[in-house]
């Protein structure tokens, strides 16, 4: 344990007591509005993503962030074999290009106007097919696991800083961190899913020891495309809109909600914060 001095101590206390002025005073300093040629500007000559809205760039958002990012395929491809996955939801909406994406192995193709729902920690990469690069903004709920702790990124291009996925080939496939080859892994459970509870308290700690598992089987049913030519809108009270993404409900995958509005700019126009 560090041991504080009582002044340390007095200034902790304090940090409670000023943090809501303190976060006002955060929240008026921090960019609202993000002009489309500035984003173009920076994604001209980008190598890696370009960061729109993220806790650590001094957004007002701390549980995502948004980003536009663009690359080619073929010898230029970023990703060649399994391309990264991470403990974090993910919807990445395509802008421009024609091409595909392997996602836990599965090969799912798209065009403009697509968006696509990349399942909890499974591997996916991007492949384009089109003479034209792939653009696309996407958004991942990174920043709310960063800080509680949870964040794993593991990317095919460093695999130095694997932690799960050099583990074996059950490690290498599995959707849910730490699974592993021995009968005693982390997803197994050794009274089995059909053991029978004691009392109610008990079922709920059944039901936490074989969640991982089930939980795997929830992410591979899910949905992970929307075709953006398949949409419907429908009237609401904020103009037609259709929700692309999915609302929790008991045996399906949890996933972002995601809303497209009809006749709006094309994101990356301008993001305009709004109180919701």
């Amino acid at each position: 344990m560090t041991t504080l001095k009582p002044e340390d101590h007095e200034r902790l206390a304090m940090e409670l007591v000023t943090f809501a002025k303190d976060e006002l005073q955060r929240r008026k300093k921090a960019p609202i509005l993000i002009r489309r040629e500035d984003i173009d500007a920076q994604l001209k000559d980008a190598r890696f993503p370009v960061h729109m809205v993220d806790p650590r760039i001094g957004s007002n958002q701390k549980t995502f962030r948004f980003w536009k990012h663009k690359f080619n395929s073929g010898a230029d491809a970023q990703w060649k074999y399994l391309g990264h996955r991470h403990t974090v939801e993910g919807i990445i909406y395509v802008e421009k290009g024609e091409g595909y994406s392997v996602i836990d192995g599965i090969e799912y193709p798209w065009k403009p106007g697509d968006l696509i729902c990349v399942p909890m920690f499974a591997w996916h990469r991007h492949v384009v097919t089109s003479t034209e690069q792939m653009v696309y903004v996407a958004a991942t709920t990174g920043p709310l696991s960063m800080y509680l702790g949870l964040a794993v990124y593991e990317d095919e291009r460093f695999p130095e800083h694997w932690i799960f996925a050099d583990k074996g080939e059950e490690s290498l496939k599995t959707l849910i961190p730490g699974k592993t080859d021995a009968p005693e892994g982390s997803t197994k459970v050794v009274l089995g899913p059909q053991a029978v509870a004691m009392s109610k308290a008990d079922q709920l700690y059944l039901d936490a020891l074989n969640y991982a598992p089930r939980e795997e089987e929830r992410r591979r049913a899910g949905r992970v495309q929307v075709r953006g030519d398949e949409l419907v809108f429908e009237p609401t009270r904020i103009g037609r809109s259709r929700p692309l993404g999915f609302t929790c409900r008991p045996s399906v995958r949890c996933s972002p909600r995601f809303h497209l509005r009809k006749n709006q700019a094309p994101i990356g126009t301008a993001m305009k914060k709004r109180n919701t």
